[in-house]
């Protein structure tokens, strides 16, 4: 992902203020506007009204829901959050309707309708199906570079020396409420690495989008070949990373390499097409003798995109980086997902 540094997500704000010219003309950045403005000012009752009507067709509805998810309701507001929700998921595009789903997941769950969480969480095409194996270190953020046994030796009934004492892979279960993988299931609690290997079952050659939840740092090879590296830490969000892969017919091998200041974290995995839509296949652990059994390095790692809403921005501000309308809704995106 190729985001710029916090230092021009400043200047860009400092662009798209810069002027008095910039009243926003578009009814629908007007609306965020003033919904923002709202929010500094810890007017959360007037923000979450404000950033609900702007739920449409627009594709930037994907940042008025990732602004309703940083707001801390109370219980009846999400209630009637929830209700809103609903009434609207089929005027969204499809980016904003995957975190309207993500959104109608927890605050079901905050609710106390574990059941309709689990099934707006499951709608989300989850992979479920993993082996976990670790700790190993990741002493000064070292990990993510510091290639351990696993890389050369994917067996499944491998034994390998991990920071505190001997590991083995083991079914990563249970699973979070989100069906996301608990890295507390591992040690030590603090700067520690960990891998991860599922497979899926494609009936023909199939491009995907893997989505990642995961607020460290992370490699990922697909049938041993290297498919994306993140090397920053975040704060957790909603589709935080989107990695395009094209799926062989056949078995198919994920591994993740996963580095972390603590395991009090989740990593969380959704497949989709590559248009959003969610992609059910069938998960799998595959015979050893089907897989390679080693993950291959390279010093070009592909990055991962960044959502919908960066990358159109993103293109836009590098088309015209004088446009102080572009400027502002970039900024806006990179301030609400945290980008450094």
């Amino acid at each position: 992902m190729h985001l710029l540094p916090l230092r021009s997500c400043l200047q860009l704000l400092a662009l798209a203020s810069a002027s008095a010219s910039l009243a926003v003309t578009n009814d629908f950045l007007s609306v965020l506007e003033r919904a923002d403005a709202a929010a500094v000012r810890n007017d959360e009752s007037t923000a979450l009204y404000v950033f609900l009507s702007a739920l449409s067709p627009h594709p930037d509805a994907e940042y008025a829901l990732r602004r309703i998810a940083d707001l801390s309701p109370d219980a009846a507001s999400r209630a009637q959050l929830t209700n809103t929700l609903n009434s609207c998921l089929a005027l969204l595009d499809l980016p904003a309707q995957r975190i309207a789903i993500s959104l109608l997941a927890s605050l079901c769950r905050s609710l106390g309708d574990s059941a309709a969480a689990q099934s707006y969480f499951a709608a989300l095409a989850p992979l479920t199906n993993w082996l976990i194996v670790g700790g190993f270190d990741n002493a000064e953020r070292a990990g993510l570079t510091t290639r351990f046994p696993p890389e050369f030796r994917l067996g499944c009934r491998e034994t390998y020396q991990g920071k505190q004492w001997p590991v083995r892979w083991r079914p990563a279960l249970p699973l979070r409420h989100n069906f996301g993988v608990d890295l507390q299931l591992i040690r030590p609690t603090s700067w520690l690495t960990a891998y991860l290997r599922t497979g899926l079952l494609a009936p023909t050659t199939t491009c995907a989008l893997l989505i990642i939840d995961f607020p460290g740092a992370f490699r990922l090879w697909l049938n041993g070949q290297p498919l994306a590296e993140e090397t920053q830490y975040r704060e957790p969000h909603n589709e935080m990373y989107f990695v395009p892969l094209t799926l062989r017919e056949g078995t198919n091998l994920i591994v993740a390499k996963l580095c972390s200041s603590h395991n009090n974290v989740t990593f969380l995995t959704r497949l989709a097409l590559p248009n959003g839509t969610p992609l059910f296949l069938h998960s799998l652990q595959p015979d050893d003798a089907t897989i390679p059994l080693s993950c291959q390095t390279t010093s070009q790692w592909p990055r991962p995109l960044p959502s919908p809403g960066v990358r159109r921005w993103e293109a836009a501000f590098l088309a015209n980086s004088n446009d102080q309308h572009t400027a502002l809704m970039l900024a806006r995106y990179y301030a609400c997902l945290l980008y450094t």
